[in-house]
């Protein structure tokens, strides 16, 4: 069954909405870019640890895969029933 896409598009009473919003918050120029700043900051480090944890995926992945392959020539060795799932 196909999923139906939705378009998000905003029409110029969105974005005096959306500027207005933002006028109530952030009183200067420099409070906003604060913000963002701080956003970014953050973002920053979770695409920091995303890609650690991808590298570390990357090096522990061939470890993983040699159990594996060890472990079910044990278990067709000693005609054990398979935990592999």
């Amino acid at each position: 069954m196909a999923k139906n896409k939705q378009v998000s598009i905003l029409n110029h009473a969105d974005i005096q909405l959306i500027l207005q919003m933002m006028r109530l918050h952030f009183v200067t120029q420099n409070q906003f870019t604060d913000f963002r700043s701080d956003i970014m900051d953050k973002l920053d480090i979770i695409i920091k640890n995303t890609t650690t944890t991808n590298d570390e995926l990357i090096i522990t992945q061939p470890r993983v895969t040699n159990h594996r392959t060890r472990l079910e020539k044990i278990e067709e060795h000693l005609s054990l029933p398979t935990l592999s799932v």
